[in-house]
Formats: structure tokens, C-alpha cells, sequence
């Protein structure tokens, strides 16, 4: 979390995590898979909960976590994360250098935001 202050702070390391993936490709599907299983709602497809879905199989849908104690956390805090890991998505996408395709680079950023 903190990737989406008003500083920038996810910059340097969407930048770095983007020149890293043009030279180790390995990097793009792990990386993807990695946001996706914390923050299924940071890549441009909702969740979709069957017409039958409990609350609590509604809620790990979106990706909201269980702390030690069993309890999802709050949804104060599970906005706070998500706005923080789509902030890191929307960094890497726009990040340099323009080749990288490290969740779809910069052809990714436009067709997300259409």
C-alpha cells in the first residue's frame, strides 16, 4: 500500500518492474497472476458471483481477505488496497520503456481505459 499518494511513489517501481520484465518475459504471467489472485477487481474484468452466492463466497470474489481471526477485512481498508494495487497497475502500464508488455504496457493501458 502507498502506490497511490499524491508523490508518485509506485512510479519508480512500476518502471523498474517494467524494464525488468522486457529482458525476463517469465516475469509478465507471474506478475499478472500475482494482482489478479490479491486484487481480482485490478484487471478490467469484474468477478462474476453466481446467482446463488453467499455473502462470504461474494466477498472473496472481489478479493476482500480474512485476517488470522477469520473476519474479512473492512471495506474501508479493502478500497484502500485495491485503489493502491490498480494505482501500481496504472503505473507499470504507463511506465517506460514504451516496448515492454508487462500487463499489456502501454496498448494495455489504452484498451483499459476504453
Amino acid at each position: 500500500e502507498g502506490f497511490n499518494g499524491p508523490r508518485g511513489d509506485g512510479f519508480p517501481l512500476a518502471n523498474m518492474l517494467a524494464m525488468v520484465s522486457v529482458e525476463n518475459k517469465e516475469l509478465v504471467p507471474i506478475l499478472a497472476a500475482h494482482i489478479y489472485t490479491v486484487c481480482p477487481t485490478a484487471i478490467p474484468t469484474l468477478p462474476a458471483a453466481t446467482a446463488n452466492a453467499s455473502e462470504e463466497e461474494f466477498m472473496e470474489g472481489l478479493g476482500m481477505l480474512k485476517g488470522k481471526n477469520g473476519e474479512f477485512e473492512t471495506f474501508d481498508r479493502f478500497l484502500t488496497r485495491t485503489e493502491s494495487i490498480v494505482s501500481l497497475v496504472a503505473n507499470i502500464m504507463a511506465s517506460t520503456p514504451s516496448s515492454h508488455v508487462l500487463l499489456g504496457g502501454h496498448n494495455g493501458a489504452v484498451e483499459w481505459l476504453g
